[in-house]
């Protein structure tokens, strides 16, 4: 039961990230959400712009 539920989260968690490079507006929304903009400065601090 927990890894079909740690799967559907994964899998949900790829769509988003792959909708960022979709859209600039989608990154820009997301960003502005306090939580989401701590989230992707620590998860992408070591990645290039």
């Amino acid at each position: 039961y927990l890894v079909i539920n740690i799967k559907a989260a994964w899998k949900r968690l790829e769509k988003y990230y792959n909708t960022l490079d979709d859209s600039p507006a989608y990154y820009n929304a997301t960003i502005l959400y306090p939580y989401y903009k701590s989230y992707c400065d620590n998860a992408w601090r070591d990645k290039p712009i």
